[in-house]
């Protein structure tokens, strides 16, 4: 048809411009690279090209790979800025070109900072519509996880690991920030992990969290015998495996058991009992004592990253 016709042939030609500007990165002409990516946006923008979301990813892509990290973050926050109103739902093909550009920043030495600036927004737009009630994408939590690690910003780490999908990576931060504690709080460290994590809706990561915890290791980070360590360790980890099980089971019956009879390990902590009061509505159909948002740390992920 001539409807399908004109869109190849846009497609043909939105390809040729793309690696003409290809080309002048290749040249070292970086910042006339970079105007050229931006004008080029704009224009497509007007139009509708189809092939808006490409120019950018892949401008973003080629920037920095060659150490162009201003330029790459400039493109990468047009792209988030772009989908913001061209794809508030997030969708997959769209989340794959974020990705994208999200995993060339990690393979950049030093770019740390740019890295948590892009992604930061980018998680922003992966929450969809304000009605999903999301956390964001799993896998742009893991990157900037590791982005703040590299930092060694551990609090922030630690926030994202708990939105993220990789429990072997967050236990490895989670022994080394056990092993700093005093031996009566090592087991709230690791506690405090698959409360947040269950908070976030993750409930694959608590259960891969439980089961790392429970590896024996052939150093100081032994995390078993923190759980064997004392009798309120051992409850704490009765604790946690039931509660992941109600989860899993939905179980209205058992989560009120629970909190009636470990209700002295649900005060070792004061945040304890807000993470166990939004996991039962999240998942057993609690009904809240009083009218809450998200607790602790998960305000920041529900509303505007900090």
């Amino acid at each position: 048809s001539a409807a399908g016709q004109a869109a190849c042939t846009l497609k043909r030609l939105s390809r040729l411009q793309m690696d003409r500007i290809s080309k002048i990165v290749d040249e070292g002409r970086y910042y006339e690279a970079l105007q050229q990516y931006k004008s080029t946006y704009f224009r497509y923008k007007l139009r509708n090209n189809p092939a808006t979301i490409d120019l950018l990813r892949s401008g973003a892509v080629k920037l920095l790979e060659h150490k162009q990290y201003e330029g790459g973050l400039e493109l990468g926050s047009l792209l988030v800025e772009h989908l913001v109103s061209a794809d508030p739902a997030a969708s997959s093909d769209s989340l794959g070109a974020v990705k994208s550009i999200a995993e060339a920043f990690s393979e950049c030495s030093g770019a740390e900072g740019h890295q948590v600036q892009y992604l930061t927004r980018a998680i922003k737009w992966s929450k969809g519509t304000r009605e999903s009630k999301s956390v964001g994408d799993a896998t742009l939590h893991q990157y900037i996880a590791e982005a703040y690690l590299k930092l060694n910003n551990l609090p922030l780490a630690h926030m994202h690991f708990a939105c993220g999908n990789d429990p072997k990576r967050f236990a490895t931060l989670l022994r080394a920030m056990s092993s700093e504690c005093r031996g009566e709080e090592q087991d709230l460290v690791w506690a405090r992990a698959i409360l947040q994590s269950l908070c976030a809706k993750n409930l694959e990561l608590a259960v891969g969290l439980l089961e790392e915890s429970m590896k024996t290791e052939n150093s100081s980070l032994n995390v078993r015998s923190v759980w064997e360590s004392r009798a309120i360790a051992t409850a704490n980890f009765d604790f946690l495996r039931f509660l992941v099980l109600a989860c899993q089971k939905r179980s209205l019956k058992l989560f009120d058991k629970l909190t009636y009879e470990y209700e002295e390990n649900i005060q070792r902590d004061p945040m304890f009992a807000d993470y166990v009061e939004k996991i039962g509505e999240i998942f057993c159909n609690h009904p809240p004592r009083v009218k809450m948002g998200f607790p602790g740390f998960l305000n920041s992920l529900f509303g505007g990253l900090q």
